[in-house]
């Protein structure tokens, strides 16, 4: 993780605001594909991992609200589907060239 040196805050959903921990780059597996991305490591977030428009956009998701369904390419998850086989982001690689872990 490369930590965070300027003073970058983030509004998160429940309106209050958040200073990133630093940056993480990590090679992605989503379906046989491998793709490289940069995730902002936030403190105590409850969730393990949020993806923003930066992924959805480029791992060339379709969201289909009325649906609930998300599709990532050629791969397509519903909600129902999420809860009995939810969809696997695996880390290939740091790509951090540090060897440093995600905290």
């Amino acid at each position: 993780m490369f930590p965070t040196h300027n003073h970058a805050v983030l509004k998160v959903v429940n309106g209050s605001y958040v200073q990133p921990k630093g940056t993480c780059a990590l090679q992605i597996g989503i379906s046989g594909r491998i793709l490289p991305f940069e995730f902002i490591v936030l403190p105590d977030c409850s969730n393990d991992i949020i993806l923003g428009w930066n992924f959805l956009k480029a791992s060339g998701a379709l969201i289909d609200c009325r649906r609930s369904e998300l599709t990532l390419d050629d791969v397509e998850v519903t909600s129902e589907e999420i809860v009995f086989k939810p969809l696997h982001l695996c880390v290939m690689k740091d790509c951090s060239g540090r060897g440093s872990r995600v905290v």
